[in-house]
C-alpha cells in the first residue's frame, strides 16, 4: 500500500521538477525584474539551466550576449548561481552571477577586459584611440534595488598611454579600486601609477537615485597637455586642473569645490 502511493508522489515530484528546469530563460529573467534593475535584453533563448541572453544592455549601455550555466551545487546554499561569460563589442569577461532567495544580485570571481571605444558616455574625445579597463572583481553584493552593500575589485587602464602620443606625452598607466560609497552607490577611483603628472579621477553612480557624478584632478607642466585640458572644459584651480560633472553637466569651480 504504502509503494502504491509513494510511486505516484515521486512521479508527480519528478514532473514538477522537470518542468521547473525546462523553463525558458526568458521566464526566469523576468521573475528576477531584471528590466527594473536597469538590465534590458532584446531576447532569450535556452533554459534556466543552460541559455543566453542575446543584446543584452546596462543601464543603457550595450553590453552583448551573455551565456548562463547554472550550478547545481549552490542550489544547497539557497542560491540560484551560474557561470557567466559575457562578449561583445564593450568586451570580454567571465565570473559567476547569483541570484539569491531576498531579491539580491551577486557577483564573484569577475574578469573582464572593457573596450572604452565602445562605451557611449565617455567623452568622445576618449574614445579615440583603442584602450581598455582590465576589471578583477572577487565579489560584489547588491539588493533587490541594486544598491551596492559590498564590493572589492581592482582596475588598470592603458586610456593615457594611448592617448597620449596625440599630444607629444607620455601618458601613464592608470590603477584603482571599485568599492561601495556607503549610501548604495558604486564608487570608482583611478589615479597613475608612473610618470610626472599627478592624475585622479573619483566617480559615483547610485541606482538609487538614478544619478552619477565624476571628478577628475590633474597636475601637470606639459603645456600642450595643460591647453588640451583647458579646452576639454577642465578648469584651472590654483595648481590643478579640475573637470566635474553631475549627470552629464559640467559644474562650475565653485560647485566642484
Amino acid at each position: 500500500m504504502r509503494r502504491t502511493i509513494w510511486l505516484p508522489a515521486l512521479g508527480a515530484l519528478v514532473f514538477v521538477f522537470t518542468l521547473i528546469w525546462q523553463a525558458p530563460l526568458a521566464a526566469f529573467a523576468d521573475r528576477n525584474d531584471l528590466a527594473q534593475r536597469g538590465v534590458l535584453f532584446e531576447r532569450a533563448q535556452g533554459t534556466i539551466w543552460s541559455g543566453d541572453l542575446l543584446g543584452v544592455a546596462l543601464g543603457g549601455q550595450p553590453i552583448g550576449r551573455v551565456t548562463l550555466d547554472l550550478k547545481p551545487a549552490s542550489l544547497l546554499t539557497g542560491e540560484i548561481a551560474y557561470d557567466m561569460d559575457v562578449a561583445g563589442p564593450a568586451g570580454e569577461g567571465r565570473g559567476q552571477l547569483a541570484f539569491s532567495p531576498g531579491g539580491g544580485i551577486a557577483l564573484r570571481d569577475l574578469v573582464a577586459d572593457v573596450n572604452l571605444q565602445a562605451i557611449e558616455r565617455l567623452d568622445t574625445r576618449l574614445r579615440q584611440a583603442p584602450a581598455t579597463v582590465s576589471v578583477i572583481l572577487p565579489e560584489l553584493i547588491a539588493d533587490r534595488r541594486m544598491a551596492c552593500r559590498r564590493a572589492d575589485g581592482r582596475l588598470q587602464s592603458d586610456l593615457l598611454q594611448r592617448l597620449g602620443g596625440q599630444f607629444s606625452w607620455t601618458g601613464p598607466p592608470m590603477a584603482g579600486i571599485i568599492a561601495c560609497d556607503g549610501e548604495g552607490g558604486y564608487q570608482v577611483t583611478l589615479a597613475n601609477t608612473g610618470g610626472e603628472d599627478e592624475i585622479a579621477l573619483d566617480a559615483i553612480g547610485s541606482p538609487l537615485t538614478a544619478s552619477y557624478t565624476a571628478d577628475v584632478r590633474v597636475r601637470t607642466n606639459n603645456e600642450q597637455v595643460a591647453n588640451t585640458l583647458l579646452l576639454m572644459k577642465f578648469q584651472k584651480v590654483d595648481d590643478q586642473y579640475v573637470y566635474s560633472r553631475v549627470n552629464g553637466v559640467v559644474r562650475s569651480i565653485g560647485e566642484a569645490g
